[in-house]
């Protein structure tokens, strides 16, 4: 994805993380805060702004997009703001893990808690409120995830950006128009970061 964004002088990090069941899906979400964290400390010497941070996910990663929206980065670390993102792009997120602990063959690598699912449910949490957001699902995907997309821009109204349903995509292909540099979602996420002056 790096490349249709770096014509546009945009810098790009692709962050890695830990696997379930390895860790938790809380241990993930605790490596993203770092490597967030890491970032806007370092952003001069890593030649980008640090105020203007926008991140995008896919599936578990749409998921840990919204979780970002909704940290709250002044307690975590008192140097960090609590806007410290500007916006993101969930796409095919999952924002009700309650379905995600009723799945038996997800259950068995999760392992969520009631605890974990109220924690990391992300449409029924408060995102900071200057952040901006893109949910977007591929439109062959299954209903479950449709669901979860529509769930989250009905619950963030005052955050959501737009929603978008990709013609003939499913979960597999629908994250490969981040590297088409005329798709109707790079486009949208390009007038997202643009309008940030």
């Amino acid at each position: 994805v790096a490349p249709i964004f770096v014509k546009e002088n945009i810098s790009v990090a692709v962050p890695n993380y830990s696997l379930c069941p390895k860790v938790t899906i809380e241990e993930i979400v605790k490596q993203m805060l770092s490597c967030l964290k890491y970032l806007y400390l370092n952003a001069d010497q890593l030649g980008f702004d640090r105020n203007r941070i926008y991140i995008a996910g896919h599936s578990a990663g749409g998921q840990l997009v919204t979780q970002l929206m909704c940290a709250l980065w002044p307690l975590y670390d008192k140097r960090l703001p609590i806007n410290l993102i500007n916006g993101g792009l969930s796409l095919s997120g999952i924002h009700d893990m309650q379905m995600i602990m009723q799945t038996p063959y997800l259950q068995g690598d999760l392992k969520l808690t009631k605890q974990a699912v109220a924690k990391l449910s992300t449409a029924y949490l408060r995102p900071n409120l200057k952040t901006k957001l893109i949910a977007a699902v591929g439109g062959d995907e299954s209903s479950e995830f449709i669901r979860q997309t529509q769930l989250i821009a009905d619950a963030w109204p005052k955050q959501l950006e737009k929603m978008m349903i990709l013609i003939n995509k499913n979960h597999l292909s629908a994250v490969l128009e981040l590297a088409q540099k005329d798709s109707s979602l790079v486009k949208s996420v390009l007038k997202l970061i643009k309008a940030k002056k």
